[in-house]
């Protein structure tokens, strides 16, 4: 499933919420709480491992492979940047062209852009 943006709720909805898991190699599988057909967990995916900017970040079944797996780098003020092991590339919200408009792809990580930065924020 592609991803897109979501406004901020009060209380907030299990698609708003992640679960960031450790390989214990500096890298993490980033799980979402709403979960897929089947009652799987889906992780954020690089769709087929690609190296372009504006491929599509998918949700997929859980597994072990680089494109899966992403490294968190502060980029300060209490924000990150998702850095996919596979591609070297961010997590972006700034959308793609055409039918990816408007959802979550990969770009070069750039350390201005607010599309590339997260706040990780406790839900109790």
């Amino acid at each position: 499933a592609l991803l897109d943006a979501e406004a901020d709720s009060v209380a907030a909805t299990s698609s708003q919420q992640w679960r960031f898991t450790s390989n214990d190699d500096g890298y993490f599988r980033i799980a979402s709480l709403n979960p897929g057909a089947g009652n799987t967990t889906n992780v954020l995916d690089d769709s087929g491992g690609s190296t372009v900017s504006g491929n599509a970040i998918v949700q997929s079944p859980s597994g072990s492979t680089p494109e899966l797996e992403w490294n968190l780098v502060s980029v300060g003020n209490g924000y990150f940047s998702f850095v996919n092991r596979a591609s070297g590339l961010v997590l972006d919200m700034n959308g793609g062209v055409g039918a990816q408009a408007g959802f979550a792809v990969q770009e070069p990580q750039s350390s201005s852009a607010l599309t590339q930065q997260w706040q990780i924020v406790p839900v109790h």
